[in-house]
């Protein structure tokens, strides 16, 4: 167990730089989160919401200052005693009259609401009179509540038309924010409930109601937009213009439609006093405040946020990521909008969106610093390979060269010994050790040659040339390794013009070729030799009748050092001729032919322009075409 937690304590120490990174990324939502609960992302989340649908059994009855004074402007010196018109337009005194006031709830009490709620309050120390108010039953319903206030000391103040242990009243105050908008809604700390708690409690359309906690805030959820809850004006209710049972199983809210005191901010604009007690009422009655994510649970959330965003960054390239974290940010911003819509449910947009975004900055950053770092080491790598390769390029170079000073030497030895008369034993080991120091010449050769191509020294020297004269040189300078094995040439060159290469590399790839049609095929065999020009190509075509080369091997055969399974006891060599002969070819743009046949033999030759191109670009930077049979 101990060798377990140290081997993943050292893990976890090797992969610091991605986990503190990943800590950094979810330390950076976290902060945003406080952002995300300011009021100003509280209203935008409302402002562009979907279409909501509030209790239809809310209805508001509003009525103007000026619409007041119309209903009682034939007797409204008689219906309002002096105190009141002393009073003025800023009190809400000013809609005092008892008997309009029976008129207007007696009308709509025939309807039986579920509760009517009346937003204005009647100050009764203001309303003091040397009458006494006459008592009217329908004031008293049961089913009417009326407005209270909290002085300044946070006791309350009962309305005039306050009925036994105030059970007809409800505080009708509004808390706003700093801002002065009106965001939230608390139960205050009196024995007197909420204008709002005393309507829900009167709907008998809910089986029960959510409890609300005394003291505690709730968000309001604001289902519609001003104007959209179902209104009516109270010149059209005193005038008799609502149809019947209009009121019908209703919640009624009462009040005033001026712009001075009873009319407040909200999120989605200004709405009167009744409008929002309506709101609120709604909340209460369907469980609808907005509920904030706990902080814990936005944690987590934005936790696996996180891993999920660095899994993306550490799993694809940058484009990639890119797509795939904007599509996340978009569900995110989508899931959020719909909970919130659907469920209430307010879970932070600008916190995961501003983590992906830090995520994708800082990830970006950590993947261009790696790729610098390892850019830097492969540069190292490279530097130090060409340093080694230079090294081993040299000492090739150099054993190579010193190695054909001892093997002429030799050679001269053997010719001036074999001019000589010498006893037949020698001589045969003097002709055994003047072919081997010839093959091993060849070998060197090659050596050289595969050096050079490796450190990209080949340049082309062009030269107008019969290739025909190369194959004849080349024939009668192996011939004599064809006679040893009585091997017999067949030669068919057509007459061609002179081509632009270069005539020695040519020279190389015909020997190369010649030279592998001996070695493979068997003493008495034959091998054809031939020339022709085909659509603006010279073709140079070597055929054996040798054993062949299998299909498997037929792509490896050009490959540096390779040797067939078959041939790698049987033949000497060094599989770097045919490699060679493919490298010569196309560097001068031409192509390889080869074809076999298992116990038939092998053809094999190459193609080149008849005008040379100027292009002496390496082969593996050129585009060669796929090697044909031809004939």
């Amino acid at each position: 167990m101990t060798e377990y937690f140290s081997k993943l304590a050292l893990s976890l120490w090797q992969a610091r730089d991605l986990w503190l990174r990943a800590l950094a990324c979810w330390g950076i939502g976290l902060a945003f989160v406080w952002l995300d609960k300011s009021s100003i992302n509280f209203d935008r989340r409302f402002q562009i919401r979907g279409p909501q649908s509030p209790a239809a059994e809310l209805v508001l009855v509003l009525v103007s200052r000026s619409e007041w004074a119309e209903i009682h402007r034939a007797g409204r010196e008689f219906l309002r005693p002096l105190p009141f018109r002393e009073l003025g337009l800023s009190s809400d005194n000013f809609y005092w009259n008892p008997s309009t006031w029976a008129d207007l709830l007696e009308r709509i009490l025939e309807d039986k609401p579920l509760g009517i709620g009346v937003t204005l309050f009647f100050d009764p120390q203001t309303l003091a009179s040397p009458e006494p108010l006459p008592k009217i039953e329908v004031l008293m319903d049961e089913r009417v509540f009326w407005a209270a206030e909290i002085d300044s000391e946070g006791r309350a103040r009962l309305p005039a038309l306050t009925g036994s242990l105030a059970s007809n009243t409800g505080i009708a105050e509004l808390r706003a924010d700093e801002d002065r908008v009106v965001r939230s809604f608390s139960s205050g700390l009196v024995q007197i409930p909420h204008l709002a708690l005393r309507l829900a409690q009167s709907s008998l359309s809910r089986a029960s109601l959510s409890q609300v906690i005394t003291g505690e805030s709730y968000l309001i959820n604001f289902q519609a937009p001003p104007g959209h809850i179902p209104q009516v004006k109270m010149r059209d209710l005193w005038s008799g213009q609502i149809a019947p049972g209009f009121f019908h199983n209703k919640i009624v809210l009462m009040g005033s439609s001026d712009k001075d005191n009873h009319s407040f901010p909200t999120p989605l604009g200004d709405m009167s006093r009744a409008e929002i007690i309506a709101q609120i009422t709604d909340n209460i009655i369907g469980d609808k405040w907005i509920q904030p994510a706990h902080p814990y649970i936005i944690a987590i959330y934005l936790l696996v946020l996180m891993l999920v965003s660095v899994f993306i960054m550490t799993s694809y390239p940058q484009s990639v990521a890119f797509v795939f974290l904007f599509w996340l940010g978009t569900g995110v911003g989508a899931v959020s909008l719909w909970t919130f819509d659907s469920f209430y449910f307010w879970l932070p947009i600008q916190a995961p969106l501003v983590q992906l975004i830090a995520t994708y900055i800082i990830f970006l950053g950590h993947q261009l610093t790696v790729k610098e770092n390892l850019s830097w080491k492969l540069e190292q790598e490279k530097k130090y390979l060409f340093e080694v390769e230079q090294i081993k390029s040299n000492f090739i170079s150099l054993i190579s060269h010193d190695l054909k000073n001892p093997l002429a030497k030799i050679q001269a030895i053997c010719d001036r010994l074999l001019t000589k008369p010498v006893e037949p034993e020698v001589e045969d080991g003097l002709k055994a050790l003047r072919n081997e120091s010839v093959e091993l010449h060849r070998y060197i050769q090659s050596i050289l040659q595969i050096s050079r191509v490796e450190s990209g020294a080949f340049r082309l020297n062009k030269e107008a040339f019969d290739i025909n004269d190369v194959v004849n040189h080349c024939v009668r300078q192996l011939e004599p390794l064809a006679q040893a094995k009585n091997i017999q040439f067949e030669i068919s060159l057509e007459p061609l013009f002179s081509i632009e290469a270069d005539a020695v590399l040519i020279q190389e790839v015909v020997l190369n070729l010649l030279e592998n049609a001996i070695k493979y095929t068997p003493e008495g065999g034959k091998i054809h030799i031939s020339s022709l020009e085909v659509d603006n190509e010279v073709l140079v075509t070597v055929e054996d009748t040798g054993p062949g080369v299998a299909p498997e091997e037929q792509d490896k055969i050009f490959e540096k050092f390779y040797r067939g399974r078959d041939q790698v006891l049987a033949t000497k060599g060094t599989g770097l001729g045919l490699f060679l002969v493919k490298y010569f070819v196309e560097l001068h743009r031409g192509r390889i032919i080869f074809s076999s046949e298992v116990g038939k033999g092998t053809r094999m030759g190459f193609s080149l322009p008849i005008h040379g191109s100027e292009n002496t670009q390496r082969p593996e930077e050129l585009e060669v075409k796929t090697s044909e049979e031809l004939g």
